[in-house]
């Protein structure tokens, strides 16, 4: 069976990316240009095509398969890849269309939208990791605030507020996934340390032990300090006396971490773009 999918609030250059998936021969279509991107931020419309052949499985495992693929398009691509249609190819009366939200961002993608070799190596290193990380550590969760957070109509503080909502919910599925007692707001790593403040995991122990399993160390993580002040801040009075340049500073520094530590979940090996470095600032992950 073949399928083809609607995709919406994305855009990548060259038009057509082709890799075989999961079993799967997939073709990603790009159906706007960069002049036709200014009317897509503001319609719902479909802006690509997804087509998946070969498949063997049920339709409900083939859309499972695209949502994977459009979540995974959501990240990279910074911006709110939704399924908007479904339909068997050869088969005119199976169209569905499907309930989709979101707007189109991508101002900031963490993969380079004019690189389509870029974005078929992260499609072809992230699904598996996706796959299987995605309910233990709520990915979709996590890449929906990811993009949540980049509304610039809202004050910095609200998008502040929801990357260290992120964070917290990253911190307690890793805590989860290590099997800590949590009490209060506080884990411990074994039953018998509990009370005892001193062997406590609270937000910054847990993000610096949290990143640096994954190899984030040292500079990566010198500014956590300010990001937990600033978090105490905004979570408790939902103000900060910090100036907008030192608290958007804040603000890239985090997502540059959440990108990069997402990337290396996911066994991701290449080049990902700095947040607000215009395309230009990069960083590899080895």
């Amino acid at each position: 069976m073949a399928f083809k999918f609607g995709l919406t609030n994305i855009f990548f250059q060259g038009n057509k990316i082709s890799f075989d998936l999961a079993g799967y021969s997939n073709v990603l279509v790009c159906r706007i240009s960069k002049s036709g991107i200014a009317e897509a931020r503001w319609k719902n419309v479909i802006t690509a095509d997804l087509y998946v052949e070969g498949a063997e499985d049920d339709q409900v495992q083939v859309k499972k398969h695209a949502q994977v693929i459009a979540t995974l398009l959501s990240f990279a691509l910074d911006s709110h890849c939704c399924l908007t249609s479904m339909q068997e190819i050869g088969n005119d009366y199976s169209t569905r269309n499907l309930p989709s939200r979101g707007s189109f961002i991508q101002l900031n993608p963490v993969i380079d939208a004019d690189d389509s070799d870029a974005l078929k190596v992260f499609l072809s290193t992230s699904y598996s990791g996706y796959n299987e990380l995605h309910e233990t550590r709520s990915l979709n969760v996590v890449i929906e605030l990811f993009n949540l957070a980049e509304n610039n109509e809202q004050p910095i503080e609200l998008r502040l507020a929801t990357i260290f909502i992120l964070l917290e919910n990253l911190k307690a599925t890793y805590a989860t996934q290590k099997k800590y007692h949590r009490d209060n707001a506080t884990y411990y790593k074994t039953l018998k340390d509990k009370g005892n403040r001193k062997k406590g995991l609270g937000f910054k122990k847990i993000l610096r032990e949290m990143f640096s399993c994954i190899g984030m160390k040292g500079e990566t993580l010198s500014d956590l300090n300010s990001v937990v002040i600033l978090r105490n801040d905004i979570i408790h009075t939902a103000l900060s006396e910090k100036l907008f340049d030192e608290q958007y500073k804040i603000y890239t520094d985090c997502r540059n971490l959440i990108a990069e530590y997402i990337l290396r979940l996911l066994s991701f090996k290449g080049s990902f773009n700095l947040y607000n470095g215009k395309g230009i600032k990069k960083k590899t992950i080895e």
